[in-house]
């Protein structure tokens, strides 16, 4: 992923956070409790989404062959 995230495609809004796949540890639960990032779920799909738009809600971008965001597993 960029160091920054991108620009939301529909309605231009920098405030997108990070889709992570995979089961989160507590850390990253807390992360998304403050809206700091989503949790996508445990099932990864080479289209899924990378980016969540928490202004208009959409979810965009995707990693062919993308690999679990959480660590230590």
């Amino acid at each position: 992923m960029p160091a920054r995230p991108p620009r939301c495609p529909d309605c231009g809004s920098a405030n997108v956070r990070p889709i992570v796949y995979g089961e989160p540890p507590l850390s990253l639960a807390l992360q998304a409790r403050r809206g700091e990032l989503v949790i996508g779920g445990c099932v990864i799909m080479e289209n899924s989404p990378d980016w969540d738009c928490a202004d208009c809600r959409r979810q965009f971008g995707e990693s062919l062959g993308k690999q679990s965001e959480t660590a230590g597993r």
